[in-house]
Order: C-alpha cells, then sequence, then structure tokens
C-alpha cells in the first residue's frame, strides 16, 4: 500500500489502512529505510480505526533512550539515537532495516499503522509485519511507501 510523506525536511504524520489480515495476530513490525536518507521517527502507533481513544499498544513514543532500545538495528545501520524527541535512523547499506520488540495485538481491533517523522534523502520505505514470532518476514506481510 503505497502513500507518501508529503515533504522532506518537514515533520508529517501518514495513517494508512492496514496491510495484515484481519484476525491474524501481528508480533513484529519492521521498519525498512533506504540507504543514504536520514529519518526522524517521533512515533509510531497502531491503532483502531476512526476511533476517537486513548493510546493503545503497541505504540512508540521516542522520548528517552529506552524507547529507542524498544527497537533494534536488524541490518545495514549505521546508528539509531534519541534526539529532540524523535529516533535518528541512518542506514548505511544495500538493505537495511530496524524491527521492532516483541509485541502481540489483533489486527481486527488495531487497523491502522500511524508514522509521525520527517526524511531527507529518501522518497521510499517499507514496513512489514510479522504474523508468527519465530518466523520470518515475508514479502506478503510487506507495504511500500513513497514521498
Amino acid at each position: 500500500m503505497p502513500f507518501t510523506i508529503s515533504k522532506a525536511h518537514e515533520w508529517d504524520t501518514v495513517r494508512v489502512l492496514p496491510f495484515w489480515k484481519p484476525g491474524h495476530k501481528v508480533f513484529r513490525i519492521r521498519f525498512d529505510p533506504p540507504d543514504g536518507s536520514a529519518w526522524e521517527i517521533a512515533e509510531i502507533a497502531i491503532v483502531e480505526r476512526l476511533v476517537e481513544s486513548l493510546p493503545v499498544l503497541p505504540e512508540y513514543r521516542f522520548q528517552t533512550p529506552a524507547d529507542v532500545a524498544a527497537w533494534f538495528p536488524f541490518q545495514d545501520i549505521s546508528s539509531m539515537t534519541l534526539q529532540d524527541g524523535s529516533m535518528v535512523v541512518r542506514p548505511d547499506g544495500n538493505d537495511p532495516a530496524i524491527i521492532s520488540s516483541p509485541c502481540s495485538f489483533d489486527a481486527s481491533d488495531r487497523n491502522i499503522l500511524s508514522l509521525r517523522a520527517r526524511v531527507s534523502g529518501a522518497d521510499f520505505a517499507e514496513f512489514w509485519y510479522n504474523p508468527d514470532p519465530y518466523g520470518e518476514f515475508k514479502a506478503a506481510s510487506r507495504m511500500s511507501f513513497s514521498s
């Protein structure tokens, strides 16, 4: 499901309809930033569709080093740091990816992914999810977006 980040170097919040299937359990989320980019991620949240309510888990608001530590550099990432309320991700290879700590939510109830970020040096990235806590990320569980 492609979607856009409106302008480079400006904060944007993107909300997309689910790319996982209702009834499945989601155990991890993966984000693939392209090489040569710098992402400042203030928040990643899984929320209910069109419902005004208190935030639900999993939700990542990058305010402390522990918030950044909830994600780990899976491959081709030179650094992940906390800076001014954002997780700053700097890829350095051909297939960069960061992966969330394990989480579990029912995709029937939590069916919108919300990302607030700004980017420089890129116009494309991907999110992946894994319905199997011990399995590999597969192309069928991928959503690409571009600016």
